[in-house]
């Protein structure tokens, strides 16, 4: 059997610090993991080994999210429902600044007279 061309299911996950899917609200309200599916299929090109890595480039945009403050998430790749320590990259969240918003701090400048 030729598997040149094999289709995958990639899905993307956002996971919290204690290793559970995000949950954020769907469209009617209802919680769900915060996830990204995608369906794919690689080839292998023309006098390249059977077995050898083949690399994909991704691109997703993601907007702004609404997660706990000075928690620590992770985003974790699946094929095919597996995954690998390698395939996932962490980030933490901080807390909002409480620098003053006063002149020379980020806040409007004083008129002057």
């Amino acid at each position: 059997m030729d598997e040149t061309n094999k289709r995958h299911t990639l899905i993307l996950r956002l996971l919290d610090d204690d290793g559970r899917p995000v949950r954020v609200a769907a469209p009617n309200g209802d919680p769900i993991a915060l996830e990204i599916p995608a369906d794919f299929e690689v080839g292998r090109p023309a006098g390249v080994l059977a077995g050898s890595p083949i690399d994909m480039p991704v691109v997703i945009n993601i907007g702004p999210m609404p997660l706990a403050h000075g928690r620590r998430f992770v985003w974790r790749l699946f094929i095919d429902g597996r995954s690998d320590p390698d395939w996932g990259v962490s980030f933490a969240t901080r807390a909002p600044s409480t620098v003053s918003k006063s002149p020379g701090h980020g806040g409007s400048p004083t008129p002057q007279a």
